[in-house]
């Protein structure tokens, strides 16, 4: 997908994991309330890349108005979908739902393994995106298979993916299985492989746009961290981000105290989650932060 448009500087922004789920309880709430405080410069090109895990979007009606009076204060929305999306639902349901139903929102973009391509005073922009999930430990995923499986936790797996995504299969929703979940990750790593591969000698300027972390840097070493877990963050793709010379790396998924901002390869990484029960909390996460401006 690629568009133009007239020429200013590009400014750009990020956040991810706002979990509106928690705040909006009903059709009706102060959606001004609801916003993530961000500084914009009305002169500029202003983009905001959403990094998943915006919200579980079961009661999709109740989220219009929220995207609705977001969108208006940027030129341009790029919506990656996080496993949250999926949630309540079979894999790309309820993302879909969304889509449909914010479809008059010309500039929110919803972005599923997909490349956003647009032009900006003769500056290309590409904009590779995927959710990524995670590899559950490389090649051999046994060592993790008991969190992802029913067991003595009252018939529930430890790692709650397994729990609220079903896959649609021969008209039946099955939960969501190890082999599904790993056909998922290496579909999106061929893809951000593909894409890599082909604007390796691209001059647009590129970002990396993904749910789950591309790089072990970003895992987060907090109070009672199990790094058991990290195998279900973050896979090594620092080969692919060093191929296809990205400016900006952008994530989600990794609720951390503060945001991630740090120069590696020649990119810029950076991660904003907020985190559950973020909105409307005293010193709250809950924010955009600018990545870059660019001019053009």
């Amino acid at each position: 997908m690629s568009k133009k448009h007239l020429s200013r500087n590009v400014d750009i922004f990020g956040g991810s994991d706002f979990h509106l789920e928690f705040a909006v309880k009903q059709r009706d709430f102060d959606v001004d309330a609801l916003m993530p405080p961000v500084e914009i410069d009305v002169d500029a090109f202003n983009v905001c890349l959403l990094a998943g895990d915006i919200t579980v979007p079961k009661k999709t009606h109740r989220y219009v108005n929220w995207f609705e009076t977001f969108c208006s204060k940027f030129d341009l929305v790029l919506y990656i979908e996080g496993n949250h999306e999926h949630w309540k639902g079979y894999v790309g349901q309820n993302f879909n739902r969304l889509k449909l139903k914010c479809s008059h929102i010309e500039n929110l973009h919803f972005l599923r393994r997909e490349t956003f391509e647009f032009e900006v005073g003769g500056l290309g922009f590409s904009v590779v995106s995927a959710t990524l999930w995670s590899d559950l430990g490389q090649n051999d995923y046994s060592s993790n298979y008991d969190l992802c499986v029913p067991s003595a936790n009252y018939g529930r797996a430890i790692v709650q993916d397994f729990n609220f995504i079903r896959e649609l299969k021969f008209g039946s929703f099955p939960r969501l299985k190890v082999p599904d979940y790993v056909r998922l990750h290496r579909d999106d790593v061929r893809f951000v492989e593909q894409e890599s591969n082909r604007l390796s000698s691209s001059e647009n300027y590129k970002i990396l746009l993904t749910h789950h972390s591309p790089t072990k840097r970003s895992l987060w070493k907090y109070d009672g961290h199990k790094p058991t877990y990290d195998a279900f963050d973050a896979t090594d793709l620092e080969s692919l981000i060093k191929l296809g010379r990205f400016n900006i790396v952008f994530h989600g998924h990794i609720h951390r105290d503060v945001p991630l901002i740090e120069n590696f390869h020649g990119a810029l990484l950076a991660s904003n989650p907020a985190g559950y029960g973020e909105i409307g909390k005293e010193g709250s996460n809950y924010r955009l932060i600018k990545l870059a401006s660019i001019p053009v």
